[in-house]
């Protein structure tokens, strides 16, 4: 089965708008990864992990596909500079690679890496470990938003409910201070009452 049967074969899996930069030292890896995720999603491809980085600050992707073993920056270098730098930090990142020790995967684990593809890597896994990494952080983005808005909308409330506080005790401080000798006009006072609370209430 070659490449383009199996891209048909596979489901649709993904938001087919999310972006993807694939980094790698090897431009036989480069080609044959962007022909493999190309159909699906949106691939920029970086030959080094300097290269990765000035482009992520161009423009941030949804993940990077990132190669452990790289010269001058190395994948776990690479990963640790995206994570201290607040504006990427959130960027899932996929390595890529050929080693296969335990003490490898933890290094790469704890400079902020979310999952591992091992050299010589399958396709279908590639492709499934990708949509899986783009559907949590659609998750993320998505919790993330609904956050925001909450946190909005609390502050907007207790901004609401601190001008009725306000109303509330400038009618009372006023309802106190009228003074009428005439029990008969309770209804006027009470008129008053709502009339200045109401003016307050519409500021």
């Amino acid at each position: 089965m070659n490449l383009a049967d199996l891209r048909h074969a596979l489901p649709t899996t993904g938001d087919t708008t999310a972006s993807i930069l694939v980094v790698d030292d090897t431009p036989a890896n480069l080609v044959l990864l962007s022909s493999l995720l190309s159909p699906r999603w949106r691939v920029r491809l970086a030959p080094s992990g300097t290269k990765a980085l000035e482009l992520v600050r161009r423009q941030a992707p949804d993940l990077i596909v990132l190669d452990v073993m790289m010269p001058e920056l190395d994948g776990y270098e690479v990963c640790r500079r995206l994570k201290a730098d607040p504006t990427t930090r959130d960027i899932p990142v996929l390595f890529l690679t050929a080693l296969s020790q335990p003490e490898d995967e933890s290094r790469g684990f704890a400079c902020g890496g979310a999952d591992f593809i091992h050299k010589p890597f399958n396709p279908v896994t590639v492709m499934s470990r990708v949509a899986t990494q783009l559907e949590a952080k659609s998750w993320r983005d998505a919790l993330s938003q609904r956050n925001q808005w909450l946190q909005m909308e609390l502050q907007s409330r207790l901004a609401e409910v601190e001008q009725l506080r306000d109303a509330t005790l400038h009618v009372m401080i006023s309802f106190a201070e009228f003074r009428d000798d005439d029990t008969g006009f309770h209804v006027r006072r009470t008129q008053e009452y709502v009339r200045t609370l109401a003016h307050w209430l519409a500021r």
